[in-house]
């Protein structure tokens, strides 16, 4: 018997990434990035980043677009880790000094 899966949708996968730049210009020059989803076939991109005092938010790449907070739940959903390694990515990311690439 040959069973298929139905068709996954790109946005029902979370994928897991932390990516180390960005092309979203409303993102502030070297936070923490988390995730970063491509929607509308590419014409949105949503990063969703960590700033120095661990404060979480999401933008989109439009001009217009201001950071919206965005809660610990939502990033575990996209990046598949739990809160605590979230967390310590991100303390070791500035603790380390480090830049995007």
């Amino acid at each position: 018997m040959n069973k298929t899966k139905p068709p996954v949708l790109r946005s029902e996968t979370p994928t897991r990434t932390y990516p180390t730049n960005t092309a979203n210009q409303n993102v502030p020059r070297d936070t923490f990035l988390v995730a970063e989803n491509v929607y509308m076939s590419g014409e949105i991109t949503k990063t969703y980043y960590i700033d120095k005092g661990g404060n979480m938010w999401q933008i989109c790449d439009w001009t217009i677009s201001k950071p919206q907070p965005v809660s610990l739940s939502v990033l575990c959903r996209l990046t598949l880790d739990t809160e605590r390694q979230i967390s310590a990515k991100a303390e070791s990311w500035y603790r380390n000094g480090c830049k995007w690439s």
